[in-house]
């Protein structure tokens, strides 16, 4: 059952990722970006223009089966739509694997619940690091939707009284102050590393964080309420830094080159889910 599952769960990362990278090679970074303008239209070679077939977008196969290169032009394919692919069905797969043995005893309904729900945290993030990997910008409209969906997940724990939270830090939690309530919480984790990062961008003018970036710190804030978000914060600063210690060393970057930062968010945030079990345990309220 549990390999069955697992392959169904890498498989669904597959095509997730295929859809991602619909998304992401139509963003046009000079006009609004549109959900639904995005995935209108059949899937084109970005050279020839033709039209592809149904076995030319099978995911992670159809690059390998036409050789990285198009049927009809003969034009090399990008590596970002298997590598994309091949990350989502990882993604995927650990976060099914790592619902699966924190919930042994939930019925599986329950587990493809939890599953999705937090799949599609991470999904938005991957999404929104690829864009700003590849464009340096990110969409209002999506960081708009992660926050809506975070405040109607934290408002609905709130109402059901959640007070009694896990005690995940040990030690470490007489270092924080917090309300017990989620809601509370994620506006004191919204207000302090929020504002934080704010006071930065602004300071900085946007060299050492963008105010993207700070939206989405805002956004997270709610699904990860203080003092998680915190950590992620922290983490996601110690991922950008020792990436740009490598990248000055051996990638001939500059301290004037511009390194998106989304990717550590998002990056942090996959790790702090894959590592503490207080993440797990307040979404497991769904059901409990």
């Amino acid at each position: 059952m549990l390999i069955f599952s697992s392959f169904f769960a890498f498989l669904f990362g597959l095509i997730i990722g295929s859809f991602l990278n619909v998304l992401v090679f139509r963003f046009n970074k000079k006009e609004n970006f549109s959900f639904w303008q995005s995935i209108q239209g059949r899937s084109k070679c970005p050279y020839c223009h033709h039209q592809l077939k149904w076995f030319e977008l099978i995911p992670l196969l159809s690059f390998f089966f036409l050789k990285g290169r198009c049927r009809y032009c003969r034009k090399p394919i990008s590596y970002q739509y298997p590598l994309v692919e091949l990350f989502s069905g990882i993604l995927s797969l650990v976060v099914f694997l790592r619902v699966f043995y924190f919930f042994p005893h939930l019925p599986f309904w329950q587990i493809l619940s939890l599953f999705l729900i937090f799949l599609f945290f991470f999904f938005i993030l991957f999404l929104l690091s690829l864009l700003d990997l590849k464009t340096y910008l990110i969409p209002k409209q999506i960081v708009d939707f992660l926050l809506l969906w975070g405040v109607f997940f934290n408002l609905f724990y709130t109402f059901k009284l959640i007070s009694l939270r896990p005690d995940f830090l040990g030690y470490f939690n007489y270092l924080f102050f917090r309300f017990d309530i989620p809601f509370l919480d994620a506006l004191l984790g919204a207000l302090v590393v929020a504002g934080f990062c704010y006071l930065l961008a602004k300071i900085s003018q946007e060299k050492a964080l963008g105010f993207g970036d700070v939206k989405v710190f805002f956004a997270l804030s709610f699904l990860f309420p203080w003092p998680e978000i915190f950590f992620i914060f922290v983490l996601s600063f110690i991922l950008g830094g020792i990436y740009a210690f490598f990248a000055l060393l051996f990638l001939k970057k500059t301290r004037k080159s511009k390194v998106p930062f989304l990717p550590f968010i998002f990056l942090a945030s996959l790790l702090f889910f894959s590592l503490s079990s207080r993440f797990l345990s307040f979404y497991s309220h769904l059901f409990f």
